[in-house]
């Protein structure tokens, strides 16, 4: 059949369902809905994820992005992409959070925050750094790479935490993601309340994860706080 006949033939279809459908007795989760007049300042944020198959950082990267369209009321887009194979090939998600259209949902060149969190993640997206800002990884998972040169860039801030050492800490390491996950977002200072929301909507599957991944987008906000104060002190001693 035709495409977009069938298109509206489906739409009406959902549309007929729903007005006959009884409404429910709670309120659905209200949604701020964006326009021109939220933010006068325009802003755009660039994050780029990067590590293998297997360690969640494309989920990280999409409960962001719901996170900032349906709790608060910006433009996000995310995108991925996975090596040959699903579990530990190359992958990465970019995401792009602004208050004003995104017209191309990839990073460019000078995303404000990359994670990487393997040695091949980290050669494929070392051409990104002098334009970064943030720059974060796991120093365990890295073992093989120099460190030196970037740490003598004043413009980059370089955050170096043991993700995986973390995880364990709170009972599971697959929880080292949403970990990832809170210390971007404390970085980029979003409401932590709209990103348990998504969390929540991402695991409603699996209720009995979400208390888990609360916890550790907590500590993840927590190791950014404990590592700013270390820098800032760090700072204040060398003046």
């Amino acid at each position: 059949p035709e495409y977009t006949r069938t298109l509206a033939a489906l739409r009406e279809k959902v549309i007929s369902e729903k007005q006959k459908k009884p409404k429910a007795p709670s309120a659905p989760v209200k949604q701020v809905i964006y326009t021109d007049k939220t933010s006068k300042e325009s802003f755009r944020y660039e994050v780029l994820l990067a590590g293998m198959g297997g360690q969640g950082l494309v989920t990280s990267g999409t409960i962001l992005a719901q996170a900032c369209i349906l709790y608060e009321g910006m433009n996000a887009t995310q995108s991925q992409n996975y090596g040959p194979e699903s579990r530990g090939g190359l992958s990465y998600s970019e995401v792009i959070i602004s208050n004003r259209s995104i017209n191309y949902p990839k990073t460019i060149k000078d995303p404000y925050i990359l994670v990487t969190l393997t040695e091949e993640s980290f050669k494929k997206m070392a051409h990104h750094i002098s334009g970064t800002e943030y720059l974060i990884l796991d120093p365990d998972l890295l073992r093989k790479i120099d460190f030196t040169p970037y740490r003598k860039n004043k413009q980059v801030k370089i955050y170096e935490v043991n993700f995986t050492k973390e995880a364990e800490a709170l009972g599971n390491i697959i929880v080292a993601n949403i970990i990832v996950l809170g210390l971007i977002s404390k970085i980029m200072n979003i409401n932590p309340d709209s990103v348990k929301k998504a969390i929540s909507n991402q695991f409603k599957s699996k209720e009995k994860l979400i208390p888990l991944n609360h916890k550790a987008f907590d500590r993840g906000q927590q190791i950014f706080e404990e590592m700013s104060e270390e820098k800032a002190l760090h700072v204040n001693v060398t003046k």
